[in-house]
């Protein structure tokens, strides 16, 4: 690759928007909520979900996408995946949806679609349609809130550049792109349906659905491949938290102990 253009500098304005993204998205799942009542269950809801995300097997879960994300960010594949594919898919059909499909994880417009869906439900939130309407734009706005500050830490902690600005390889501070904010956000809505619907196929396909943000912002040359995943994870992780019983977590748990000459470290389940 010819030089590379200076990387953009850490922009306070953006942080700040994304942060707020995550406050908004508490406020607004209140007003989908509708009464006091309500509103302070939403607060058990959140306290839940995010003893969910940081429960032990949610923090191995994670610690898997982070390493297998740097496993392609602190290689060639990244550069090679990249490099690969734009000069393999480049047709302007492609290219204008893939513009299209930005706009689904734009921090600042779509959790405001969500909330906007859930509200005006919320009058028929007594009916089935209605109130699966309501349920998914609180899930959504949940998933937002428990997701975007890990992300962010991500984002800022591990660094890496985008395609057009240098390479992958995490250096701490230096950006703020080694998880696609853009993947995340679109990826919500979608997985949150998919966790609502009994239909097998239905829900497969809403899984494949919320992989194409992701997959834009690499088509775009936005984000490497390593990236875009890393960002899908999140929200994917986001929305397994949302809505698990405290009962569920007691399910779960980490055991270490001594195992011959070290240690084994083990995650456990029960069904």
């Amino acid at each position: 690759m010819k030089g590379s253009p200076p990387r953009r500098s850490l922009g306070r304005p953006d942080a700040c928007a994304r942060w707020r993204s995550a406050g908004g998205a508490i406020v607004l799942a209140l007003l989908v909520r509708g009464t006091p009542a309500a509103g302070a269950d939403l607060w058990a809801d959140l306290i839940d979900d995010h003893r969910a995300f940081y429960a032990p097997g949610g923090l191995i879960r994670l610690a898997a996408g982070v390493g297998v994300a740097g496993s392609l960010a602190n290689t060639s594949a990244d550069r090679d995946f990249q490099d690969a594919y734009q000069e393999r898919f480049d047709g302007e059909t492609l290219r204008d949806a893939a513009r299209a499909l930005r706009y689904a994880g734009m921090w600042e417009r779509a959790p405001l679609a969500w909330a906007a869906a859930g509200l005006l439900a919320v009058p028929w939130r007594h009916t089935a349609p209605g109130g699966a309407m309501v349920e998914w734009s609180a899930r959504c706005l949940r998933a937002l809130a428990v997701g975007t500050p890990p992300t962010l830490v991500i984002q800022r902690g591990l660094g890496g550049a985008r395609p057009r600005d240098g390479d992958s390889a995490w250096r701490p501070l230096e950006d703020d792109v080694a998880a696609s904010g853009h993947a995340l956000v679109g990826a919500i809505p979608l997985l949150t349906a998919a966790r609502m619907v009994k239909s097998p196929l239905l829900r497969s396909t809403l899984y494949a659905a919320s992989t194409l943000t992701a997959w834009s912002r690499v088509h775009n040359d936005d984000h490497y491949l390593s990236q875009a995943a890393l960002g899908w994870w999140m929200g994917w992780l986001a929305t397994s938290a949302v809505g698990q019983s405290p009962d569920q977590l007691k399910k779960q748990g980490v055991e270490v102990g001594p195992c011959g000459d070290g240690v084994y470290l083990a995650w456990w389940r029960q069904f």
